[in-house]
């Protein structure tokens, strides 16, 4: 039985084989998306690479006539559409029409949900079939030439993806190019809408999960890990943010903005060289930290496990303030970082420079038992915070752990998500807690949130440099 629809009294560690490519019914129709975008799987894009489209205008350097700017405009104003020469020639870009794309016109946003580095996410409802998205918008302006590398990657393989635990991309849509855009299309990914983010249920102190929900979620989260490393995707990404969970209490991976495929797993005569600047700091692996660059998808691995730690904390366990800070962080949590518990690290260049915790015992379950009273839980986290990624456990050695197979079992998360009235996002919850903030006294009698509360912390040092950094939580295990 597959441990996603585990029950009760369903204890088979037997799951069913996954597959990371869609049926064959559906495989012709997107061989003609995947053909296009196969030949854009670079790192970076430059113009002899960008997509078919329209090429940039010619740019008019002629200066402006009787000492006034070609582009003036009143204070307070929007600036003045380009000179009558190159306004007919911008123009011409608002007739450009994408045939095989949908119209944003289509989709009416509700409001904001996420934002990012890589875009802005809002809640939107197709005009047709008034069924609600997620749309995803690009962000285009830092894009000189072609369209974004991090884009074409998630489309290509969301498109290829088909997982009950993997966010489903439903469509692409787009705006038309205007004198409001400065004739630049904006372009949106359109998702199917989850009701909530972990981020945002964590922070929600009347959301408590038990024991057997707790269960499922972890057992969802690493199924669905279980099916992206299988079909040779990294997502390099993982933090609860980015994990969403629908009223059906089904959880879903989601924003593969910096995921990348993988055709093989680096060796020593033949290692991969992907950029180590990847995976938000509190949940970066320390071989990322140590300057690895032949890494593999053992780097999610690890965040899953701080993810899994949240659910008891509620709140990030390694909250460093850069690199060396975290690392120290590492140090603290699972022992001194030595040759003689990762070898490779004599190979690693950047390693060589930084300033590591020395003599320092290995203990991560005594570290949590104060949170977390589970014995067997502890111990699969024990074996997923190991400092060598190669001892490290994979996600289908972690389905198979004994804290999946005795009770309380996996539990049904719908009841729980059905109760809620209203959706949980990280985005609206820090913009509610900026609000109140805003509104609160100049002294507070009760400066510090109580435990469980992800309100950032003002005044808490705990011996470690300046905590009144945005961000930061008062809640720490270390």
């Amino acid at each position: 039985m597959d441990p996603q629809a585990s029950g009760g009294d369903g204890k088979s560690r037997k799951r069913k084989s996954v597959s990371p490519a869609r049926n064959e019914s559906s495989s012709s129709s997107q061989s003609s998306r995947n053909s296009f975008f196969k030949t854009h799987d670079r790192e970076y894009v430059n113009s002899r690479d960008a997509p078919p489209g329209p090429s940039r205008p010619p740019q008019n350097n002629a200066p402006p006539q009787n000492g006034s700017s070609a582009n003036s405009a009143a204070p307070g104003q929007r600036p003045n559409p380009p000179s009558n020469t190159n306004f007919e020639k911008y123009k011409s870009l608002s007739d450009i029409t994408y045939p095989f794309m949908t119209d944003f016109s289509e989709y009416e946003r509700c409001g904001k949900i996420g934002q990012g580095t890589f875009g802005e996410v809002f809640k939107a409802k197709c005009k047709k079939t008034n069924r609600t998205v997620a749309l995803k918008k690009i962000l285009m302006e830092n894009e000189k030439e072609g369209f974004p590398i991090t884009a074409l990657r998630e489309i290509k393989i969301l498109y290829a993806f088909d997982n009950e635990n993997v966010v489903k991309l439903l469509d692409i849509c787009s705006s038309k190019a205007s004198n409001f855009n400065r004739y630049k299309s904006t372009f949106y990914l359109v998702f199917e809408f989850c009701e909530h983010d972990l981020a945002g249920l964590l922070s929600n102190k009347a959301v408590k999960f038990k024991e057997g929900e707790t269960k499922k979620l972890m057992q969802q989260l690493l199924n669905g890990l279980f099916y992206i490393h299988t079909g040779k995707v990294l997502h390099r990404d993982m933090k609860t943010s980015n994990i969403l969970i629908n009223r059906d209490g089904i959880l879903k991976i989601a924003d593969f903005g910096l995921a990348r495929a993988f055709s093989h797993l680096g060796t020593k005569e033949k290692p991969n060289r992907f950029t180590n600047r990847v995976v938000t700091l509190w949940y970066r692996p320390p071989e990322l930290l140590l300057g690895e660059r032949n890494y593999t998808p053992a780097i999610d691995i690890w965040g899953a496990g701080c993810i899994m730690c949240e659910l008891w904390t509620r709140s990030p366990i390694l909250q460093g303030q850069n690199e060396q800070h975290q690392l120290q962080l590492i140090g603290t949590f699972c022992g001194s970082i030595t040759p003689e518990v990762y070898p490779d690290i004599v190979n690693l260049e950047p390693a060589k420079h930084l300033s590591l915790p020395q003599n320092i015992k290995r203990d991560v379950k005594k570290s949590l038992e104060k949170h977390i009273k589970d014995p067997l839980a502890l111990d699969l986290l024990d074996k997923i915070f190991v400092v060598d990624p190669s001892k490290r456990l994979d996600a289908d050695g972690a389905l198979n752990h004994d804290y999946f197979w005795e009770d309380p079992m996996p539990q049904d998360l719908a009841p729980k998500m059905r109760s809620l009235t209203q959706s949980n996002f990280e985005f609206t919850a820090s913009a509610s807690r900026q609000t109140q903030q805003a509104n609160a006294p100049a002294h507070p009698p009760h400066p510090h949130p109580a435990p469980g509360n992800r309100a950032p912390v003002h005044n808490l040092n705990h011996g470690r440099p300046d905590a009144g950094v945005k961000g930061f939580f008062a809640d720490r295990v270390f």
